[in-house]
C-alpha cells in the first residue's frame, strides 16, 4: 500500500461523520476519478480481507466509513505496519492476470500500477511473465500505443484462464462463497445462487463430483455470467460429437428458463453446451457415482476394456476382471475426453510424482494411449496421461497379496491353420492363460518334453498320463467354455519357489539354498502381484449371444417406437429379458435423447440391467425403410441392435466385436443387403474370428 492509498485512508477515518464524493477525493489529492474510483475499490476489498465493515456507499451522497473507536486503531495499525504487502512475486502475477482478464478494456501499466500500488518497473517486469502465461492458455496480451494493454483469444481461453487464476490463487481451499475471492464479478448472494444450482444440477445427473470440480465449475459459471452481462458471449461450438444427447446438455437444455430468470442473463444455445461440457469435463469424486451417464458411453466403454486388455498383456498381470480399474478409467477419459475438445487445461497435482514413482508402468500406458487416440479421434497430454497411470499403479497395488502364474495351455489340431488361428483368437479373447501355440497330435510328445504344459486342449480323441487333456469344438460352444473354465480353475497356479530354484541350480551355483528359498518365499507371500483368476462369471463372445433366432432383416418400420420395441422383443422371444424390458428401452430413449444412435445409420437401444434383463443377449435387426430416430447427425438409423446386459461391463467383449464388424463399411453393406438371418451370421462369425 502507497502512501496515497494510506493518506486516502487515514482521511476517511478522520471524517467519518460526512459523506465524500469521488469527485472530492479527486480534487483533493490531484488523481483522476477513474483512480479515486480504484482507490476505493482496493480500499473495500482491504477492509473485507481483514473482517471490517465494507465502505458504505449511497448514490447521490458519496462513500463514509463508519467504524468505532477500537476498529479506527486496529485498521490504523494495519495501515501503517504494511500488512497486506506479505505477497510473493508469483501471487502478485497471478493478482495481476486476474485483474487483466477481468478488464473489459483497454488499460494502461500507470493504471495497473494505481490500482495495485505497485511501482511501474514492478508491474512492467511482471506483465512479461503474465504473458508467457497467457500465451500458455491460448491468449495474446497485446499493447496498442495511446489505447493501452489489451487480452485477445477465444471466449472460451478467457474464462478458462480465469478460472485458472482463481484456482491457484485459493491455494486448494474451499472458498467459493468468500466475497474478497469473487472481487467486482459478482455479489455474495449471487454466489450463494451459484453454489445452490451446481449442487441442484449434480443432484439432477446423479453424480458425485469431486470437490475441486464443484469449485471449478461455481467459478467458471459465475465469471460466464459476468461475461455474458457484458456482451462477450461464447462464440465457438461446443456442440461436440456424443454432448447434444448426453444428460447434462438435456438437463441444462430443459432448465435453460429456469436458470435465465434466476440471474437474469439469456443463454444462447452455445452458452448452454459451453455449461453442458464443463460438467462433463469435470472429474467424479466416486468412479461408482456415474449416474445416468455410464449407458451413454457403451463406445467409451469399449475403448476402456480394449485399453485394459492391452496393458494386461504389456504388464503380464490379468486386470481385465478389475471392476475398479475399468470403473475408474471411464470416470477419468469421459471428461478427459471433453477437455481436450474443449481445449481445457489438464492440471494433475501428482504429475511429478507418477514419474518419479511409476515411471515403467507411465511408458507402458503412453506406448498403449493410441488405442484410445484412434478409436476416440483425439490426442492425449501427457499430463492426461499420468491420471491413467495412477489408475493402473493402483491396480497392481491391489493385486499385491499372492502371486499367480497363468497356466501354460497348448492347442492340438488336426485340421488347417484357419480353424486352429479360429480357437486360438478365441481362447486368448476369452482366458488369461499362456498359450504355447497350436500344434498337430503327432507333436505331442515333442512339446511335452521340452516344455511343461498345465493343459492341453484338443479338438481331437487324445489321451496322456502325465497332462489335463480337454476335448472341444474348433468352435467354442458354451458348455466348452463351462469346462474350460472349470477346469482351468482347478489348475495349481501357485507360485512353486522348489520350481524357481530348480531353474536357478540349471543356470548357475547357489550358495546358500536354504536362505534363499526363505527370503524367496517371504518376497512372493508379501511383495507381488496377485492375480485375479478366471471363474464361471466370463464374458460370452459375440457368437454365443447372437445367432439366427436373434436376427430380423428388412423389417418395415414406421417410427422410432416401433424399430425399438421389435428389437427388444427378439430379446424376450429367446429368454434374454422380461417383457417389461421392452418398456424400458422405450422410456429410456425418452427420457435420456438419441445417444443409442451411436453411428451414422446405426441405432443400439437398451436399459438397465434392473429393467429385466435376464442374461446377456444381442438382436440384430436391418429395416426396409430408415427410420428417423432424431438425431442430428447420425440419422436415419438403417440398422437396429438390441442390447441386454446384466451389468455394465460383461457384455463389452461380444459388442467390441460386432462394433469392430461394423466399422468396416463392405460389411455394413453385406449386412444391409442381406435377405435372411443365415446370411447375416456368415458376416458376423467371418468378422468375429477375425476380432
Amino acid at each position: 500500500m502507497n502512501n496515497r492509498l494510506k493518506t486516502i485512508f487515514l482521511f476517511l477515518i478522520q471524517n467519518d461523520d460526512q459523506y465524500i464524493t469521488v469527485r472530492d477525493l479527486s480534487r483533493r489529492f490531484s488523481i483522476s476519478m477513474r483512480t479515486a474510483y480504484n482507490d476505493l475499490n482496493r480500499i473495500g476489498d482491504f477492509l473485507c480481507e481483514n473482517g471490517f465493515i465494507n465502505l458504505n456507499r449511497e448514490k447521490n451522497k458519496g462513500i463514509l466509513l463508519r467504524l468505532d473507536n477500537q476498529e479506527k486503531r486496529r485498521l490504523q495499525k494495519m495501515i501503517w505496519s504494511g500488512e497486506d504487502q506479505n505477497i510473493s512475486p508469483r501471487e502478485r502475477s497471478i493478482k495481476i492476470t486476474r485483474y487483466l482478464l477481468e478488464c473489459l478494456d483497454y488499460i494502461t501499466i500507470d493504471e495497473i500500477s494505481n490500482h495495485f500500488q505497485y511501482s511501474r518497473n514492478t508491474i512492467v517486469n511482471d506483465l512479461k511473465k503474465v504473458k508467457g502465461w497467457m500465451s500458455g492458455h491460448e491468449l495474446k496480451l497485446v499493447t496498442y500505443p495511446y489505447r493501452g494493454i489489451c487480452i485477445e483469444g477465444e471466449e472460451h481461453s478467457v474464462r478458462a484462464a480465469w478460472t485458472a487464476c482463481l484456482t491457484e490463487e485459493r491455494q486448494g481451499k474451499n472458498l467459493i462463497n468468500e466475497p474478497k475471492l469473487w472481487g467486482t464479478v459478482i455479489g455474495k448472494d449471487e454466489a450463494l445462487k451459484l453454489i445452490q444450482t451446481v449442487s441442484d444440477l449434480e443432484e439432477e445427473l446423479q453424480t458425485r463430483l469431486s470437490d475441486e470440480a464443484y469449485s471449478r465449475i461455481v467459478f467458471s459459471l459465475g465469471f460466464s455470467l459476468y461475461r455474458i452481462r457484458n456482451d462477450r458471449e461464447i462464440e465457438e461450438d461446443f456442440l461436440y460429437p456424443g454432448l447434444e444427447e448426453s444428460n447434462e446438455y438435456q438437463i441444462i437444455s430443459r432448465r435453460g428458463r429456469e436458470l435465465e430468470k434466476k440471474f437474469g442473463v439469456f443463454f444462447s444455445e452455445k452458452e448452454k453446451a459451453y455449461l453442458s461440457s464443463l460438467f462433463i469435463a469435470s472429474s467424479l469424486q466416486d468412479e461408482k457415482n456415474f449416474g445416468k451417464i455410464v449407458n451413454q458411453w457403451l463406445p467409451l466403454q469399449i475403448v476402456v476394456r480394449k485399453f485394459i486388455k492391452a496393458m494386461e498383456e504389456e504388464l503380464g498381470v490379468e486386470l481385465m476382471q478389475d471392476r475398479q480399474l475399468f470403473y475408474g478409467l471411464l470416470a477419468h477419459l469421459r471428461p478427459a475426453y471433453y477437455r481436450i475438445l474443449c481445449g481445457m487445461p489438464a492440471d494433475n497435482p501428482m504429475y511429478e510424482y507418477v514419474i518419479e514413482n511409476f515411471r515403467f508402468i507411465h511408458e507402458k500406458v503412453m506406448e498403449q494411449i493410441c488405442l484410445a487416440e484412434r478409436d476416440l479421434g483425439i490426442l492425449f497430454p501427457e499430463e492426461e496421461v499420468s491420471f491413467l497411470t495412477i489408475c493402473f499403479a493402483a491396480a497392481l497395488e491391489r493385486q499385491k497379496k499372492k502371486k499367480k502364474r497363468i497356466p501354460r495351455v497348448m492347442v492340438v489340431c488336426s485340421t488347417g491353420t484357419s480353424t486352429s488361428q479360429m480357437l486360438l483368437s478365441q481362447l486368448k479373447s476369452r482366458f488369461q492363460i499362456s498359450l504355447l501355440g497350436a500344434f498337430p497330435a503327432r507333436k505331442v510328445d515333442d512339446i511335452l518334453e521340452s516344455q511343461e504344459v498345465d493343459l492341453i486342449i484338443s479338438t481331437v480323441e487324445l489321451i496322456r498320463d502325465n497332462v489335463k487333456i480337454i476335448k472341444v469344438s474348433p468352435v467354442l460352444s458354451e458348455n466348452d467354455m463351462a469346462r474350460l473354465s472349470e477346469l482351468l480353475g482347478s489348475i495349481d497356479t501357485k507360485i512353486s519357489v522348489d520350481k524357481i530354484l530348480e531353474i536357478m541350480k540349471r543356470h548357475g551355483m547357489i550358495r546358500d539354498e536354504g536362505g534363499l528359498k526363505r527370503e524367496l518365499e517371504q518376497y512372493f507371500k508379501s511383495e507381488t502381484t496377485e492375480l485375479i483368476t478366471t471363474g464361471k462369471d466370463r464374458d460370452p463372445m459375440l457368437i454365443e449371444v447372437l445367432n439366427e433366432d436373434l436376427i430380423e432383416t428388412n423389417a418395415e418400420m414406421k417410427t422410432r417406437d416401433e424399430a425399438v420395441r421389435e428389437s427388444g422383443r427378439l430379446l424376450c422371444s429367446q429368454g434374454f429379458a422380461e417383457e417389461r424390458y421392452i418398456d424400458a428401452m422405450i422410456q429410456n430413449v425418452k427420457e435420456n435423447g438419441t445417444y443409442i444412435v451411436i453411428a451414422p445409420g446405426i441405432a443400439m437401444p437398451h436399459a438397465r440391467p434392473e429393467c429385466g434383463a435376464k442374461k446377456i443377449g444381442i438382436s440384430l435387426m436391418t429395416l426396409k425403410e430408415p427410420v428417423v430416430f432424431g438425431h442430428k447427425v447420425n440419422d436415419p438409423v438403417k440398422i437396429v441392435i438390441g442390447l441386454c446386459a446384466v451389468d455394465h461391463q460383461t457384455h463389452l467383449t461380444a459388442l467390441s466385436e460386432l462394433v469392430e464388424i461394423l466399422n468396416d463399411k463392405e460389411k455394413i453393406e453385406l449386412i444391409l443387403k442381406a435377405g435372411s438371418p443365415k446370411e447375416i451370421m456368415d458376416v458376423v462369425k467371418k468378422g468375429a474370428a477375425l476380432c
